[in-house]
């Protein structure tokens, strides 16, 4: 499943990847009960590890995750690994603290890139099906009652490796991979193993997808290369299952896999689907189901065994979290994956009464207060930072404040827009200057001057790019570039750049806003005619 959010300025695209488990039963923890947990944050050059199961899994996970790091970065050619935004991984006690944050049963790990990078939520407890059995014997008053018990396994670690996948795809600035891709590789790399003698085990079977495969309608591979979201694939069968059996058989054999590289670069050139696959592959699309299917579920999949050096050494040191920082940090859960933000509105109050120094949690609530339009609260919020907290977060809720003012000035008419956009730029660049890598601030200064002469649009687009390099994946980035490329008389580079949107995006706002952009570029392709061909 697929989630989105929006905020007053930025409507950011976020995409939740959610895996699917065996789940037992057991009784949904509130919120408030995570709050009052001891959380442990352990940090290494890469990575965030948030735990309430204690340091030990908290350092086992930190140094198998710098391990499969380094194995991406010297046998894969992904560009965007040394991406300066960390990955942020929460690691929760059982599925009732998962459901605390997001109210399903279904589920055991969550994925969303964010403005502060990627963040995953994994439930430590989660096992799933592993095709095994036993003879299972009860007694009872009246003899013994005989069944068949299904064997279950620990797959937290493969969530773990699962999700940190989706973030190195989403940091990939080279191409962008579609959702059956994104899947079946993260499935495919999830069971990363060491073996006795130091090496690398890549592509083992998960073996509670092969046992899905037994029983799940088998997706036509037409269908499932056009799958854009995630309700959509859980409706032909076991999508997850399927896609990590068709990226498995096109990774098995050097051939396929040079192939599939080809094929994906194709798809990335807009290239029509079928054209792409029978201009890579040397056999049709119903072989390739046919292959990918039979091997699947006759459980004849292989690994691959890769040397190299997994001697990581981690010198990081744990330390338990404030009463303001867990408040923080469960507000910033309930931000990223709850399907209402309110809920986090108590939480970062309570951050703040236990420390009114807290930067963050200050500037969170600004922005909660824009996002339902309460500015004046908003704008007291920020007010509220002492004067020497010169905090890149703090300047760029600034930024979105005077920029909404600016919006509404430009609507009707008011001669201050001037001022306001002066103002909401003055604290972008500040933000940026504090903070380098500070993706909101960027968006937010390139959204600035959209809504002012073309003659200062090298810096809005100067400022857009940088975006889109530490976050690729914004949409919203994209979007914004194709409004500057429009308002630049740019026309054909704008089109471009909305098709991509359409054809990327998830958030059906976004793909409405560049539909309706190309559909005004195709209306008066005669007026921009000279300039498209130009």
């Amino acid at each position: 499943m697929c989630f989105f959010r929006t905020s007053s300025i930025n409507r950011v695209v976020i995409m939740a990847t959610i895996v699917a488990g065996l789940l037992g039963g057991c009784v949904t923890r509130s919120a408030d009960d995570l709050a009052d947990r001891e959380w442990v944050e352990l940090k290494s050059d890469h990575f965030i590890v948030y735990s309430e199961v204690g340091e030990f899994w908290s350092r086992r996970m930190l140094q198998r995750l710098e391990i499969f790091r380094s194995f991406v970065i010297s046998h894969l050619d992904l560009a965007g690994a040394d991406n300066p935004l960390p990955f942020r991984i929460v690691l929760l006690r059982n599925a009732s603290s998962l459901q605390a944050i997001v109210p399903r049963s279904d589920i055991f790990g969550m994925y969303q890139t964010t403005y502060q990078g990627g963040m995953a939520l994994v439930d430590m407890s989660a096992r799933a099906q592993d095709g095994t059995s036993s003879l299972e014997i009860i007694y009872t008053p009246s003899g013994p009652i005989y069944r068949t018990r299904t064997g279950t396994r620990p797959i937290s670690m493969e969530g773990v490796l699962h999700e940190y996948v989706h973030h190195l795809l989403a940091n990939d600035t080279s191409r962008r991979y579609p959702l059956w891709f994104n899947e079946g590789y993260a499935e495919y790399l999830s069971t990363f193993d060491i073996a006795a003698n130091g090496q690398a085990i890549v592509g083992q079977a998960p073996m509670h997808r092969v046992e899905a495969l037994q029983k799940a309608r088998w997706i036509p591979l037409d269908r499932l290369f056009q799958v854009k979201g995630y309700e959509e694939g859980h409706g032909y069968g076991d999508f997850y299952a399927q896609a990590w059996a068709v990226v498995h058989y096109m990774l098995a054999d050097t051939e396929r896999a040079e192939q599939t590289d080809r094929f994906l670069d194709q798809l990335n050139e807009g290239e029509d689907l079928i054209v792409a696959f029978e201009a890579s592959f040397d056999m049709p699309l119903q072989q390739m189901s046919a292959g990918a299917r039979s091997r699947a579920k006759s459980r004849r999949t292989s690994s691959r065994r890769l040397s190299f050096e997994t001697e990581i050494a981690s010198d990081a040191v744990p330390r338990l979290l404030s009463l303001d920082e867990r408040s923080v940090l469960l507000a910033e859960m309930i931000l990223t994956f709850s399907p209402d933000r309110r809920v986090a509105l108590p939480h970062l109050q309570q951050a703040l009464q236990y420390n009114v120094a807290n930067i963050r949690a200050r500037a969170l609530l600004a922005g909660l207060h824009m996002y339902y339009g309460e500015d004046q609260l908003a704008l007291d919020t920020l007010n509220g930072a002492s004067d020497d907290a010169m905090d890149a977060d703090i300047q760029c809720q600034f930024g979105h404040f005077y920029a909404d003012k600016a919006i509404v000035a430009v609507q009707e008419r008011d001669p201050k827009f001037v001022g306001w956009i002066d103002e909401a730029r003055r604290h972008y660049e500040a933000a940026i200057s504090i903070d380098e890598n500070h993706v909101e601030a960027y968006v937010g200064l390139g959204r600035t001057y959209i809504l002012t002469d073309a003659k200062d649009a090298q810096r809005g687009f100067d400022a857009l790019n940088a975006a889109f390099e530490l976050l690729p994946t914004n949409m919203e980035t994209q979007l914004l570039l194709g409004h500057m490329l429009f308002a630049s008389g740019q026309y054909e580079a704008a089109e471009n750049a909305y098709q991509e949107v359409i054809a990327w995006s998830r958030d059906a706002q976004t793909i409405n806003s560049a539909q309706d952009m190309v559909g005004m570029i195709e209306e008066n392709r005669l007026q921009y005619g000279k300039a498209l061909e130009n």
